[in-house]
């Protein structure tokens, strides 16, 4: 069985809107990291905390 193009692009944009959703909406679990967030920005902690 092979899914045809539309369901693909279905399925990638289902994944992207997700991700996106999640890291514009993250809330780390530790405030203690005060020079992460300086040095890195919010949207690179996010993804680290993610993977």
């Amino acid at each position: 069985m092979t899914l045809s193009q539309k369901q693909k692009q279905n399925i990638e944009d289902t994944i992207i809107n997700c991700l996106r959703s999640k890291f514009k909406n993250y809330k780390p679990e530790s405030s203690n990291m005060p020079f992460h967030y300086r040095l890195l920005g919010r949207d690179r902690m996010a993804l680290y905390s993610f993977i």
